[in-house]
């Protein structure tokens, strides 16, 4: 427990330490909604009208302003988010009056909160590792997944729908690990699994195979795991349809107002191998570029497979990385906008890190110059996360044209989101928008 303590707090000390929020305008509504929340006005977005009425992120019902993103991340931020308001309001009377210093505590907070949840996720994935039995490679592969992938430039930014996930995925896991588990630790285990979809619905390809397994391994015993998240499914779709008139909730609504700003007509590709080439090895978006070890974990398989089958309920999970992809592909947007790195994989980050835990395990055995490669990747995906932290944004989204509507960009080697980063050096905010 100790070391997983000092993980954490290592964690989100390098979480923290770039001292700003690295955000898109995809996550303003939930940096926005904690402060409403704790100002007494629910899930309203009112007391923001005037500079968010407009915005694709927000939907007019009636005299209420609503966000149509999952509200998850903003939820969980609410204990730091009351903690850090209420000691506003005591130590800078007024700090709301002033709208340029007013958007910079909001973002302030907002920061805070998703490093929390990033930094706990690390913690929950460290005693994931313990229980299955990989506590020699279990520090090493916490700090390769934290901070050599998304979850740090990503995730532990802003108040993004992946981090949650994220977050929720690595609870259920260790929740349901144990061979018996308890009745308390299957009820929970499936609240955070249904949690998890809550938070970014594409996770349900992660909570489709747990369920199946569920169902064949555990018996009577399903029905503590099943019954919960059943019921959180169930008042999620209800929610859905009521607020937004259908299932997909607010998303849904997004979908629908088209991909006219990315340069496409619809939300699916009609290059579905371009697109998963692209979110695989693009040089500004490949997860095998940006996180290099998670290309070996996976080509280690053949190796640690055997070790992985006596874990049924981690197998099933990571038998959803394969449709997780496959969804990815098909997605006309795979390069996930302005963002750094492979964002739409960022909730998926964990079970390449179970992955990795096997893999180091495996070397540490049975080859030293396996092992050799595995550092190299994982510092190499260290230093590249560590780049984005400091010196993203930089102006290669949007310069000479937006990616999003040239897309050919994205293959170009000689001019990267790394090398622009690189060239444009730290990144020092001078203040800004939430946007």
């Amino acid at each position: 427990m100790r070391t997983s303590a000092l993980l954490f707090v290592f964690v989100l000390g390098v979480y923290l330490a770039n001292g700003r929020l690295i955000g898109a305008v995809d996550t303003v509504a939930n940096q926005l909604l904690p402060i409403a929340v704790v100002r007494g006005d629910g899930l309203v977005l009112n007391r923001f009208a005037e500079t968010e009425r407009e915005q694709y992120y927000v939907k007019t019902d009636g005299e209420r302003l609503l966000s149509r993103y999952p509200v998850l991340p903003a939820l969980m931020a609410l204990p730091l988010t009351w903690v850090q308001v209420h000691a506003l309001d005591r130590l800078r009377p007024g700090w709301t009056r002033n709208p340029a210093v007013y958007e910079k505590w909001i973002r302030a907070i907002a920061k805070s909160s998703a490093a929390l949840v990033a930094a706990l996720t690390a913690l929950f994935l460290h005693r994931l590792l313990l229980h299955l039995a990989l506590g020699e490679v279990a520090v090493a592969t916490t700090l390769a997944t934290a901070l050599g992938s998304d979850l740090w430039v990503v995730a532990s930014q802003s108040p993004w729908q992946h981090g949650s996930a994220a977050f929720f995925l690595v609870l259920s896991l260790l929740l349901l690990v144990p061979a018996q588990a308890k009745r308390w630790r299957l009820v929970a285990g499936g609240l955070a699994l249904a949690a998890s979809v809550g938070a970014r619905p594409t996770s349900v390809l992660f909570a489709a195979p747990l369920v199946l397994w569920a169902l064949r391994s555990l018996g009577r015993r399903a029905f503590w795991f099943l019954v919960p998240a059943a019921a959180v499914g169930v008042l999620l779709l209800g929610h859905n349809w009521l607020v937004f008139g259908n299932l997909m909730g607010g998303l849904g609504e997004i979908e629908g107002l088209g991909h006219a700003k990315h340069g496409l007509t619809g939300s699916l590709t009609s290059e579905p191998l371009t697109s998963i080439a692209g979110t695989l090895v693009s040089p500004s978006r490949g997860l095998f570029i940006f996180s290099p070890w998670a290309l070996l974990a996976l080509a280690a398989l053949p190796a640690t497979r055997r070790e992985l089958a006596r874990f049924q309920g981690i197998r099933a999970a990571l038998i959803g990385l394969l449709p997780f992809g496959l969804v990815i592909a098909c997605y006309g947007v795979w390069w996930g906008g302005w963002t750094f790195g492979p964002r739409y994989w960022t909730e998926a980050m964990p079970l390449f890190g179970v992955l990795l835990g096997f893999a180091l395990a495996w070397a540490g055995r049975r080859s030293r110059a396996a092992l050799h490669l595995f550092r190299a990747a994982i510092a190499a995906s260290i230093g590249l996360q560590a780049i984005g932290a400091f010196c993203y944004p930089s102006s290669w989204n949007r310069i000479p044209v937006s990616v999003d509507t040239q897309h050919e960009r994205l293959w170009d080697w000689g001019d990267t989101e790394i090398r622009r980063c690189l060239e444009e050096g730290p990144y020092w905010p001078g203040g800004g928008s939430l946007r």
